[in-house]
């Protein structure tokens, strides 16, 4: 395509201010024009609107409005929304002629991940979804490198703490929710803030260079520390792929201390680890030696680059629907495991800081990293409050309905209506 992209954007404010900084690079290099944008808080984002009409977009309070304005008109479309939002907007995107970029993680719920499989064949658009490290050569590289230095993958485990304070959770309407209005969301560690790592453990566990693993079952166990949500906000996985690898996945949102995360890849000719920025790779009777290769992290514009390289059918590294909706299937897994443990409130501090307060879930950090090393779920390292889930199965698995909670929610909204 010689001309520039014609794009639109929902959503300016927030992480939206990435895509937004993103989509002005774009125009600046002539290679985007913006014909609309969804705004619903112009009050609060008014120099940017103004901004973006100087360009020459019409400004929107609705995105369903500016889709039947502009269809066939747009080439691209920017969707840095709520989880709950992603599959709706991005259908609907697809069928006004727009390629997407849709935030992670992908959706609430695998059956609005299918939806927008089915919207993709239907229109001959595609969806890229902005898990950052997905866009980035090194990312590739790295998962090259394994099966080079390892042999046959066994087992990779991660872990993060990330923990948050109370005015996370009041930033918006579904913060800490399982579901907004009719739609699922299952917002948590790993279906959000945390959910950059599970992805890439699904990605590294995949057979082909570029495929996710197949998600065989999922024991998990889900627990709230912040009485003000109703999601978890602590959780560990073990997860079986198609291919036999374990996956051990511990996060929590009520941690002492902030912990960008860890990996560690067990092959059949020794072990790789990712920590603080550095990679090593050990052998059994050989000394263990750092290795130059990095998992990457790409920015929103290098992002919007790999994406215009796939659109235009050129080699890219890019995140589809598929590498993606591995991780969805592990969060859905990890509700139809386990019911989400209140953590009882003499295991709970509750700590001011920076004008709002943090809660921490007392030894949280050192559990982690004890069945981190033994590979063992909390409940299986004797955590008193700690309740072991169900493995289920997620073969062929297609529709998430409430999972261990579905008693206490309502029915689930039909994909087909967007």
């Amino acid at each position: 395509m010689n001309r520039p992209l014609r794009a639109c954007i929902i959503g300016i404010s927030g992480h939206g201010e990435n895509h937004y900084q993103a989509l002005l690079q774009q125009i600046d290099k002539g290679e985007m024009q913006i014909r609309g944008a969804t705004v619903v808080n112009r009050h609060e984002t008014e120099e940017q609107c103004a901004k973006l009409e100087s360009l020459g977009a019409e400004i929107f309070t609705d995105y369903q409005a500016m889709f039947a304005r502009l269809c066939g008109k747009i080439d691209f479309c920017f969707i840095p929304t709520g989880i709950h939002l992603h599959a709706p907007m991005s259908i609907a995107a697809l069928r006004a002629g727009a390629h997407v970029l849709v935030e992670k993680p992908l959706t609430g719920a695998i059956q609005d991940a299918l939806a927008m499989q089915d919207g993709e064949r239907e229109t001959g658009r595609q969806i890229a979804v902005g898990y950052n490290h997905m866009y980035s050569s090194s990312t590739w590289q790295f998962k090259e490198m394994l099966r080079q230095l390892l042999g046959r993958v066994t087992l990779i485990k991660s872990g993060r703490l990330e923990f948050r304070l109370d005015n996370y959770y009041s930033r918006n309407g579904w913060a800490g929710r399982l579901k907004a209005g009719d739609c699922w969301v299952l917002d948590s560690p790993f279906n959000n803030a945390c959910a950059h790592q599970l992805n890439l453990m699904c990605f590294f566990a995949g057979d082909a260079p570029d495929e996710s693993a197949l998600i065989e079952s999922v024991q998990a166990e889900l627990y709230r520390g912040n009485n003000m949500i109703e999601s978890a906000d602590t959780a560990c996985l073990r997860i079986v792929t198609g291919n036999g690898i374990k996956l051990y996945f511990y996060t929590t949102h009520c941690s002492n201390r902030r912990y960008n995360g860890e990996f560690e890849i067990h092959g059949e000719r020794g072990t790789i680890a990712w920590r603080e920025g550095k990679t090593f790779f050990s052998a059994a009777g050989k000394p263990c030696e750092e290795i130059p290769i990095l998992i990457g992290l790409a920015t929103t514009e290098e992002i919007v680059e790999q994406v215009k390289r796939k659109i235009a059918g050129q080699d890219a590294f890019f995140c589809d629907l598929k590498m993606a909706a591995a991780q969805t299937i592990c969060a859905n897994g990890a509700h139809e495991s386990s019911l989400i443990h209140p953590v009882p409130k003499e295991a709970i501090i509750r700590i001011p800081q920076q004008e709002s307060v943090r809660t921490e879930i007392i030894g949280i950090d050192d559990a982690i990293q004890q069945a981190f090393q033994e590979e063992k779920l909390l409940s299986e390292i004797n955590v008193p409050w700690a309740k072991p889930g169900k493995a289920v199965s997620m073969k062929e698995y297609r529709c998430f309905s409430g999972g261990a909670e579905g008693n206490k929610l309502n029915p689930l909204h039909q994909c087909a209506a967007f």
